[in-house]
């Protein structure tokens, strides 16, 4: 790729969210991201008992791709990229949930497959990450990443069928949690992590990639008053949090309105997810990654040009 700056746009049909990150790119892992926008579609929540994404997400998911196509293509983007995870990917209908939405939205769309998202994940969460050998995990809105990294060397990778916003629609029935459907779903995540095939125990640093874990640092952050570039949550941090959920759930939904409202119901569930891989992996706290699949996906695709 030549040495001159053009636009790229990146969109992540995700299972929580459908998200547009636009890049001034300028060679080979040269990039810098200029703007963002999204849209909470939930698209995991469209998934009915049988694993069947009904027609209302199709409609919800296209008109939110079309909306960020439209704008990459206002702001000048040379080039527009969608790709589809979690839910896209693992409902029974994926083939024509698929074929529909290129059509509506006039793009190709690639499906990641949940090894693929593990590995992007990692590469994107480097770029702001300095981690040599570590545990890395990302909580998408339908399932969960785990990879691992050793001297510099990815190791392995495995995708769990459990996400923020599937384990809310199916173990909780209000929006913010109760004792016993925080259980459940700890149960039922603690049987995916140890059947996945990734030991936790052997690393001595964790890192969290995503939206669940930006927005855990955050409300960490603001529980402890604490104002400086720190970027780890460790155990006490979820502790506070659920505590606050017992002791006075109006203020901690208070918080998650103003720090990110699309999330209220997702959070806690999301949480547990972090807090049960936490807990299995020995370690004393969770480094959040400021960068991840997006940025891996851009990256994949600047060495296709450069190859």
């Amino acid at each position: 790729m030549a040495e001159c700056k053009q636009r790229w746009a990146v969109v992540d049909m995700g299972s929580n969210t459908v998200r547009l990150c636009v890049y001034e790119v300028s060679g080979p892992g040269k990039y810098n991201r200029i703007a963002t926008s999204k849209f909470a579609v939930g698209l995991a929540s469209y998934v009915d008992e049988a694993n069947v994404l009904v027609p209302g997400g199709l409609k919800a998911a296209s008109r939110a791709l079309k909306k960020l196509t439209e704008m990459a293509v206002l702001m000048d983007c040379q080039r527009v990229m969608v790709f589809a995870t979690g839910a896209a990917r693992n409902c029974s209908n994926s083939d024509e949930v698929i074929d529909a939405l290129q059509k509506k939205c006039g793009y190709p769309i690639e499906v990641i497959s949940g090894k693929d998202e593990a590995r992007l994940s990692l590469r994107g969460a480097l770029q702001t990450v300095d981690c040599q050998s570590g545990l890395f995990f990302d909580i998408g809105g339908g399932s969960t990443e785990l990879m691992t990294l050793k001297r510099g060397t990815y190791k392995e990778g495995e995708s769990i069928p459990m996400g923020s916003l599937s384990s809310w629609s199916k173990y909780v029935k209000n929006i913010l949690p109760e004792e016993g459907e925080l259980s459940a779903l700890e149960s039922a995540m603690s049987i995916l992590i140890d059947s996945c095939g990734v030991d936790l125990a052997r690393h001595e640093r964790v890192c969290g990639i995503g939206g669940t874990m930006r927005l855990a640092l955050k409300v960490s952050k603001a529980l402890r008053n604490d104002d400086s570039d720190n970027r780890e949550v460790d155990m006490d941090d979820f502790d506070r949090i659920f505590s606050l959920l017992e002791s006075d759930p109006i203020r901690l939904s208070s918080m998650l309105l103003q720090l990110n409202p699309a999330r209220v119901h997702t959070f806690l569930p999301g949480c547990i997810i972090a807090q049960e891989i936490l807990r299995k992996s020995g370690c004393g706290k969770i480094i959040v990654a400021k960068s991840g699949l997006r940025e891996g996906y851009l990256l994949s695709k600047l060495d296709e040009l450069a190859s």
